[in-house]
């Protein structure tokens, strides 16, 4: 049901945020979102610290329109070798489809593949 955009403006800009004080007061500053979960600070704190580059191995193209369901789809297909994510799309809809996809990536240990997607790593 969600759009790329829906789940940026969401979930993603406001995960990114963090509160530093200038001149006593409140700043809001913002960092990439997947260097947030790579410092493991997720809290309004700026003090991530510097995180070194990682470089991904798949560049991704989506359009914010989609559904983000669908750009997940298609990354976790494209980690499992498949040339198309409907069927993968399709088990992202359940538990039980999460935990088998996720059973299938460890099994073909593909699950250490980086993929660059601007949404996250791009300070929104």
């Amino acid at each position: 049901k969600h759009t790329t955009n829906d789940v940026v403006r969401a979930a993603i800009i406001p995960g990114s945020v963090c509160v530093t004080a200038k001149n006593g007061r409140p700043v809001l500053l913002g960092h990439a979102y997947v260097d947030r979960l790579r410092s493991g600070k997720t809290q309004a704190s700026c003090r991530c610290g510097s995180v070194e580059p990682v470089y991904a191995q798949r560049m991704v193209t989506h359009d914010w329109r989609n559904l983000f369901l669908h750009l997940v789809a298609a990354v976790v297909a494209d980690a499992l070798g498949k040339d198309e994510y409907a069927s993968t799309a399709q088990k992202l809809r359940s538990e039980d489809g999460v935990r088998k996809l996720r059973k299938r990536l460890q099994r073909s240990d593909r699950q250490s593949i980086r993929y660059w997607i601007c949404a996250f790593c791009v300070n929104q």
